[in-house]
């Protein structure tokens, strides 16, 4: 009777399975441990060249090493931070504030987008160091522009002070060096137009009226808080016929001219100046915080 038995598989013929897994875990922790290599040496290299590029390659070096040493435990802890972010993108949907709209949501969903895309990656190791290099750089960048921010804003506050103790320095040493006051268009109760002066408080000067003279000329009267005239202006031409308007005192006293001119920056203003030709003050057209045109009128305190 004859026993048909199977006859031996001599072990090197067929490589077992642990075999082959074995050779694969050493392969990625030396392809690994290379890039870790040199990534830490381009990162030495540039560190004084190029240091923004260090934001990059440390979140790199950070994935590389996780891939380098494939330690199970660390794997699992990366893993786990998926369920955190998850957990806090949840409650972060419910909450309205500025720092949880505009920081803390936008970092979460970037994370939580880098954990989808990876979730087909098999090896787990190599999983969890492209997810922690990922977060890692998404942080980075998250704190490098907090802190661009809350630099630009300091250095703007900084300014305000510095122009504002600047601002005080100069008015100890010029004080009431210029008078700012203005005036408004309006009409009296019967809607004849007129113009009311004012000082920088708001108390009111005086007001100003178009009227004509004894010869039906037209020239604007002048009155103070009272209603007593203290004065008249008049349009005429200089030597040169450009258009001049001359001030007079309630005597008839010639008191000084104005001129239209430009500034520097080419806009149009009035310049005022007294008996003697001297500049007193200037006037320009300008807008208060409600938006009402007003003439603003500068006048330098030593000039008068």
């Amino acid at each position: 009777m004859e026993c048909n038995e199977p006859s031996p598989v001599s072990p090197l013929s067929r490589p077992s399975s642990s075999d082959n897994a074995e050779a694969r875990e050493w392969l990625l922790r030396v392809v690994g441990g290379l890039a870790t290599v040199g990534l830490v040496w381009l990162s030495v290299s540039i560190r004084s060249t190029l240091p923004v590029l260090l934001l990059l390659l440390l979140p790199l070096i950070a994935g590389t090493l996780v891939n380098t040493i494939r330690v199970s435990r660390l794997t699992e802890g990366i893993t786990l931070v998926e369920k955190r972010v998850a957990s806090g993108s949840e409650d972060l949907a419910s909450q309205h504030g500025n720092v949880a709209r505009f920081v803390r949501r936008p970092i979460y969903s970037a994370m939580l987008g880098v954990f989808r895309l990876t979730a087909s990656v098999a090896d787990i190791h190599f999983r969890a160091g492209i997810r922690l290099s990922a977060v890692l750089f998404i942080w980075a960048v998250a704190v490098a522009l907090l802190a661009t921010i809350a630099y630009i804003a300091l250095a703007v506050i900084l300014t305000v002070v510095v122009l504002a103790v600047i601002a005080r320095v100069l008015g100890a040493i010029f004080p009431n060096s210029t008078i700012v006051r203005f005036s408004r268009l309006t009409t009296d109760w019967m809607g004849r137009p007129k113009e009311e002066h004012f000082d920088a408080s708001g108390n009111k000067l005086g007001e100003s009226r178009p009227d004509t003279d004894w010869l039906g000329r037209p020239i604007t009267v002048h009155t103070d808080a009272r209603g007593k005239e203290v004065g008249e202006s008049r349009t005429e031409t200089d030597v040169l016929g450009g258009p001049i308007v001359v001030h007079s005192d309630a005597q008839g006293n010639k008191t000084g001219e104005s001129r239209p001119e430009f500034d520097l920056l080419g806009r149009p203003t009035a310049v005022h100046t007294d008996v003697l030709g001297n500049i007193a003050s200037e006037s320009r057209e300008e807008v208060d915080a409600l938006g009402r045109p007003r003439s603003v009128h500068r006048i330098d305190v030593d000039q008068n």
